[in-house]
């Protein structure tokens, strides 16, 4: 069934007007990070199949072997990424004085966010600020349990615009890729990719009370940060390599074409593969 184009000069959801890309008749496909973002590229641009967009998620490289002996103390939860409002710092701030028995370890963020929060967390709450990928390695190495509490909204630097719909935090690549159990938000994006009590333990969106119990669970659980973490390095290191990625992309994309369209910031130019 051939689909219409009648508004293919329409301005899309996304800011780009079809006809630039989408309707060229060589136009082979494209790839989405998540069912999600097909869904709603398929609704912006009603012309294009199912089969023309690949899903395939996004993906890190095996995690180093980093000898960081673990320290004795407190259970060490890590956060890594933005602290844009709805990246989940809200929870943190509100989890840790319910957990004091626990550290909080937050990796990332602009001077201004981390002095923003450091006047609302508890002690319990330590800000390493922007970290190089060799010592987040090595801070990973480190910590027992991992979050992600983006929520519901999570906008973007500017505070203007909503990406929760898209976002896909490649942290939990990250975290899954160093063996880590992980506390997550039950978003759908998440959901694509984890399952509760298999290989995260997912908690309802925003819920403090939930949060702050499954991270009472992990930590007084060793053999189920264990199970956990094996299980999602397991995953990680079946479907979600860097790798394994390419050749998805590679395999679906590479005989249809040799040059595919860039669309960027500065316009849209071929780029010969």
């Amino acid at each position: 069934m051939t689909r219409s184009r009648s508004n293919q000069n329409a301005p899309s959801t996304f800011g780009l007007p079809g006809h630039e890309v989408y309707n060229r008749p060589n136009f082979p496909g494209l790839v989405a990070i998540s069912e999600a973002l097909k869904r709603d590229f398929l609704a912006s641009f009603p012309w294009l199949s199912s089969g023309q967009i690949l899903v395939a998620r996004d993906a890190a490289a095996p995690a180093a072997d980093v000898d960081t002996p673990r320290r004795p103390g407190p259970i060490r939860v890590d956060y890594s990424g933005h602290l844009y409002p709805g990246k989940g710092m809200e929870i943190i701030s509100a989890v840790a004085p319910m957990l004091p028995d626990i550290e909080f370890h937050v990796a990332g963020g602009t001077d201004r966010d981390i002095t923003q929060w450091k006047k609302l967390c508890a002690a319990n709450v330590c800000f390493h600020g922007h970290v190089g990928q060799e010592m987040l390695a090595k801070l990973y190495s480190s910590f027992d349990i991992a979050v992600a509490p983006a929520q519901s909204i999570v906008h973007t630097d500017d505070r203007t615009v909503d990406i929760a719909r898209w976002t896909s935090p490649l942290t939990i690549f990250e975290y899954m890729s160093h063996g880590l159990p992980i506390v997550v938000f039950d978003l759908p994006f998440l959901r694509e990719i984890l399952e509760d009590n298999t290989t995260a333990l997912i908690v309802p969106s925003a819920d403090v009370s939930a949060s702050a119990g499954a991270l009472r669970r992990l930590s007084g659980d060793a053999v189920l940060r264990a199970k956990l973490g094996a299980a999602v390095k397991a995953q990680f290191l079946a479907q979600h390599t860097l790798e394994t990625r390419v050749r998805t992309i590679l395999a679906r994309f590479a005989d249809e074409a040799e040059t595919y369209m860039v669309v960027s910031p500065d316009g849209i130019e071929p780029s010969t593969l």
